[in-house]
């Protein structure tokens, strides 16, 4: 589980792989890097930067074993190319292995100080590691060599927010989004911010704006739509449910929290028949068939109910509140059960 936390992690602050490309290389064989980094480094076997971007065209094709023997191989070639040293600190990176990825980032600079990529996802290292102010050390270090980049305004808002610094960390995101006003997910991540602290119109603004630039964007409307349900509007919440599946109709999210929706109109058998969707899905999908318990017990469908929750223990067997839930149902099975608020997400 903190491995899986750690992954999403990485993929949130957007991981900048530090690849060292030929800047001449045509678009029109770009799409075909492997095939021509492969001819490449077969006619200059004793050139380190072919080798290097052939491993970064392995990378970009998650074979990270074949990119780490390419970095590698430049390196013999070349001591002193730094590109791979950054390189080989990615793939660390990537399989959680920080400490050496720490220090192949740290050779890099060592080689080559001046390099925002390398102290961008030193930075990402040491966030990780809980080495906070290592971390907001590197990404400051990173803007200053290189104040055109977003990513190190993006990851010191992330973490900022992380540790309490709210206005800071939205301060950091309008720098970002000074230098791209059309980045989808710097926009999405201010909204969520908002969102966590109640200014609700602002993330929704936010939301919509991520949304327009990236469509396909389903964390952007999954949010836009919890905010809209948190301002009351509850049918444009509904209608963004429903255009998620339109996109992905194989996520287990929207149909639970249409079923969600329902429930708190009072619609309970249809609130059911969502419940049901997301976990033919998803048969572990913890929310579902915890809000399903709930339904059947409102219901009086007790059994139903049991089962449910039950099941629920099975896959989080140190939930508290189901286990209150269940305990109080076999102990008093007759008394009126208490509406509740669906889980969510």
């Amino acid at each position: 589980m903190m491995a899986k936390n750690i992954l999403q992690s990485i993929t949130a602050i957007i991981l900048i792989a530090v690849l060292s490309i030929a800047a001449n290389a045509r678009s029109s064989v770009w799409h075909d890097s492997l095939s021509l980094w492969k001819d490449t480094a077969l006619k200059s076997p004793k050139k380190a930067r072919p080798h290097n971007n052939l491993g970064g065209s392995y990378e970009m094709e998650d074979m990270p074993d074949k990119a780490m023997e390419e970095y590698k191989t430049a390196i013999a070639i070349d001591p002193f190319f730094y590109h791979s040293y950054a390189n080989i600190g990615s793939i660390y990176l990537k399989k959680l292995e920080f400490d050496r990825a720490i220090e192949a980032l740290l050779n890099s600079l060592t080689l080559n100080y001046n390099q925002a990529n390398a102290h961008n996802n030193l930075g990402l290292v040491y966030e990780l590691k809980g080495m906070f102010d290592k971390a907001l050390e590197e990404y400051s270090i990173a803007s200053n060599i290189n104040p055109f980049m977003l990513t190190p305004y993006y990851n010191r808002g992330v973490l900022l927010e992380k540790i309490g610094k709210v206005d800071d960390a939205e301060k950091e995101f309008i720098k970002a989004i000074n230098l791209d006003a059309n980045h989808p997910i710097a926009r999405n991540t201010l909204g969520e911010i908002y969102l966590r602290h109640g200014r609700i119109d602002d993330a929704i603004k936010e939301f919509q704006i991520a949304k327009k630039l990236e469509p396909k964007l389903l964390q952007a409307r999954y949010n836009l739509a919890t905010a809209y349900k948190k301002n009351g509007q509850t049918e444009a919440a509904l209608k963004e449910l429903l255009e998620i599946i339109k996109i992905d109709s194989n996520d287990p999210r929207p149909y639970n929290n249409i079923g969600v929706i329902y429930k708190d109109k009072g619609m309970i058998d249809e609130a059911i028949k969502e419940y049901k969707k997301a976990l033919s899905i998803d048969p572990k999908y913890i929310n579902a068939r915890y809000n399903l318990a709930m339904s059947y017990k409102e219901k009086g469908l007790l059994n139903e109910a049991v089962k449910e929750f039950q099941e629920v223990l099975k896959i989080m067997p140190e939930d508290k509140e189901v286990k209150e839930q269940l305990e109080d149902l076999l102990k008093n099975p007759l008394t009126p059960t208490l509406s509740r608020k669906g889980r969510v997400g």
